[in-house]
């Protein structure tokens, strides 16, 4: 028997906190593929210890699975099907609910039992030019996810100043936010693939990031990380060594019909040319939604972060 497990959707940070649900199958002894929704993840998968293998959504055909083999997929749930996760609807409907508790719904519904509160760390090389070194990730596929250019400045220098190095991690010729960042003259860790981005994550002292899957990936490896988010976040995760600052700013009407425009769960499949739909805040009274968030507000909570102390 075979268990073919895929997220519940498409982009990294939803195949990162579903690994718990892999991890779990695994530890059970079943024979566990990951499916997988854009090749860029292959490296990712490839850290599982006990994966049995990896196989790419637009490869699979489920009718042509053995008798006793299973499929869950996690995106095929009326969670999924019938909300885009943090849209006025789905905080309507499920006021408070964040992403471990969609999961769990999820996996009870497909019979799975998985501890969401339990990480189990992935394999990684340890890279000690990082170990002291604070990682900033300020990129996304989403414009409207990224924190300015002035506040990580001053977060930057504010580190600095008490002697801990500061690095940033993302692609400069994919992202505004760390492109600018590194004309700054911040130091760029180059990753090439997610493994890369996974050893240097995993090495070093804390991470800063906007809601990315990046951040997700600190996160599971226990590293103390600090996520900086839009109003009303679904991809908060309530684990000791992870701190969220949100911005108290509601997105306007304008900013909320442009993010409803690039909504993809109703997509079957990703496809081998997936890319998500890029947006930028529409907001024009008072700047970015984001611009409420000091450097102050995420120093102090990068500074609780690192009191708790890394899990061992």
């Amino acid at each position: 028997m075979a268990v073919y497990i895929a997220p519940a959707a498409m982009g990294l940070g939803d195949l990162v906190v579903a690994l718990p649900v892999v991890q779990s199958a695994i530890a059970h002894g079943e024979k566990v593929y990951l499916v997988i929704r854009l090749k860029e993840h292959l490296p990712l998968a490839q850290r599982i210890s006990g994966l049995s293998g990896v196989i790419l959504e637009w490869q699979l055909d489920p009718t042509r699975l053995k008798t006793n083999d299973v499929f869950y997929d996690l995106r095929d749930h009326y969670l999924q099907k019938r909300y885009w996760w943090g849209s006025r609807q789905f905080i309507q409907a499920y006021p408070g609910y964040k992403i471990n508790d969609i999961l769990s719904i999820i996996c009870s519904d497909l019979g799975l039992e998985v501890d969401f509160d339990k990480l189990t760390i992935l394999q990684y090389n340890k890279r000690s030019e990082v170990r002291n070194s604070v990682l900033f990730i300020p990129g996304s596929a989403i414009d409207a996810k990224c924190w300015s250019h002035d506040a990580w400045l001053k977060l930057a220098d504010q580190l600095q100043s008490q002697g801990t190095a500061v690095g940033v991690i993302g692609e400069p010729e994919n992202s505004w936010a760390v492109s600018e960042l590194l004309t700054a003259g911040l130091h760029h860790h180059a990753t090439p693939t997610i493994a890369d981005a996974l050893d240097l994550l995993s090495s070093c002292r804390a991470v800063v990031s906007v809601d990315t899957g990046l951040m997700h990936l600190a996160v599971h490896q226990s590293i103390p990380t600090v996520g900086i988010f839009r109003r009303d976040p679904v991809y908060v995760r309530n684990f000791p060594n992870f701190q969220s600052v949100i911005t108290p700013k509601q997105c306007s009407d304008a900013c909320y019909q442009r993010e409803a425009q690039s909504f993809h769960h109703h997509r079957p499949l990703a496809g081998p040319h997936f890319r998500p739909a890029n947006w930028s805040c529409q907001t024009v009274d008072g700047g970015h939604c984001l611009s409420s968030i000091s450097a102050a507000s995420v120093m102090e909570a990068l500074e609780q972060v690192l009191n708790v102390g890394t899990p061992v």
